[in-house]
């Protein structure tokens, strides 16, 4: 017998299991506040997608899921010291003392979009513009050894089916932007992935084997492509005619294109910089056609590959003496064909996510060669979502969509 939910009593059901994988009814434990909470446009109702959550000028942040949902937690000596900040770009920020914010029930919170403000900044001056923000990173990033602990995601959706794979972990990030060459060192401190059995192999022929390299990237330890010094003249820049708004700071919002569409490993897209300090505090773009196939590929011998777009976005945000990595995100759709018989052609769609939930400057490096992340496919096989495997981690909620995956597990 198929048993169907209408919808709002779904949400509800959902809404209900989130509660219980957020632990609600346990805000403090080993030292640490749990709150919970979603936050939403005031006006549309509708969550706000990329919001962060975050200690004001502090160390610690969150970020939430699809449907507004976030799981803060913060050390409870901070509790009564502490200001939080809600802050998403174009919205106004909410500011609130962490004492103020409910640790046995849900959060319900709203941002206002801001004005936006007309500048007579000319496309003559965007170049100038990009070139100082780079220039003046040593002094808005951090360039000391940086630690970081994140939650990293990975979901892999088909078409018509939902999501199919899952893989989940909390990571340490080691960052030495001092040390030229020294690449990020990244360690999986817990982890588990989730398999639709005969739906995630379909995807299996073209996947991200070591996706945190990706999403964790930093732009003070590994600059982008485009952004380089040998780069940055093959692209054209223009300043949009309205600035934006981001933690209550006004930012020029750049967008570029490369002077010629067979430029290797192009992108088309924009960079948000706050005019004073010229920091560079979000990126985005999309692959150009030529870029796409450069990374997707053709496939493998019985599997046919066809990118159809690969979109980014870096979000940064300030952490009192300088600007720290808030989370990454990677978007990614793509076809795959099979050859042989012809047996499936599906649209898939990956996400990757890296959200920094603690950043502290590196006193002494911790992750051996032996630790180093290298591969994501020895993550530990689970049929559960249940928050209790974080322990006293950070996490991002799952989602409506995701939950759903756990009837169908290998």
């Amino acid at each position: 017998m198929l048993f169907v939910m209408n919808k709002p009593l779904r949400r509800s059901f959902v809404l209900f299991i989130l509660l219980i994988s957020l632990g609600i009814n346990s805000s403090t434990a080993q030292g640490f506040v749990s709150v919970q909470g979603q936050i939403l446009d005031k006006d549309s109702k509708k969550a706000i997608p990329l919001a962060i959550v975050s200690i004001q000028h502090g160390g610690f942040s969150t970020a939430v899921n699809k449907e507004g949902y976030f799981n803060f937690k913060f050390p409870f000596i901070v509790l009564d010291s502490a200001e939080v900040t809600i802050a998403a770009l174009g919205y106004k920020s909410l500011k609130m003392n962490a004492r103020d914010l409910n640790r046995t029930k849900l959060n319900n919170l709203s941002l206002t979009k801001a004005p936006l403000i007309e500048t007579t900044l000319g496309i003559s001056n965007a170049k100038s513009l990009v070139q100082s923000a780079i220039d003046s990173m040593k002094t808005n990033n951090s360039f000391q050894a940086l630690l970081q602990s994140g939650f990293y995601r990975e979901t892999a959706s088909l078409e018509d089916i939902g999501v199919v794979k899952i893989k989940e972990a909390v990571l340490r990030v080691e960052r030495f932007p001092e040390e030229k060459d020294r690449p990020d060192r990244i360690k999986v401190l817990k982890n588990r992935q989730l398999n639709w059995k005969g739906q995630s192999e379909k995807v299996n022929s073209w996947q991200f084997l070591n996706g945190p390299a990706v999403a964790c990237r930093a732009i003070e330890t590994e600059l982008p492509h485009f952004l380089t010094k040998n780069m940055i003249s093959k692209y054209e820049y223009e300043v949009d005619s309205m600035l934006t708004y981001f933690d209550g700071l006004e930012l020029y919002s750049v967008n570029f294109k490369p002077k010629s569409p067979k430029l290797r490993g192009g992108r088309v897209g924009k960079i948000y910089i706050e005019p004073s300090s010229r920091a560079i505090v979000r990126l985005e773009y999309e692959l150009t056609k030529k870029g796409l196939n450069e990374v997707i590929g053709k496939g493998l011998s019985n599997v046919k590959l066809t990118g159809e777009s690969l979109k980014y976005t870096s979000q940064y945000r300030n952490a009192g003496d300088y600007w720290v990595l808030a989370e990454n995100n990677v978007f990614v759709d793509l076809v795959y064909e099979e050859k042989l018989d012809n047996k499936f052609k599906t649209r898939a769609h990956w996400e990757l996510r890296y959200v920094a939930m603690e950043s502290t400057d590196l006193k002494r490096g911790g992750v051996t060669d032996l630790e180093l992340l290298l591969s994501t496919e020895n993550f530990g096989n689970s049929r559960s979502l249940d928050s209790s495997t974080w322990g006293i981690h950070n996490f991002l909620p799952p989602t409506e969509e995701m939950i759903l995956i756990l009837d169908h597990l290998r």
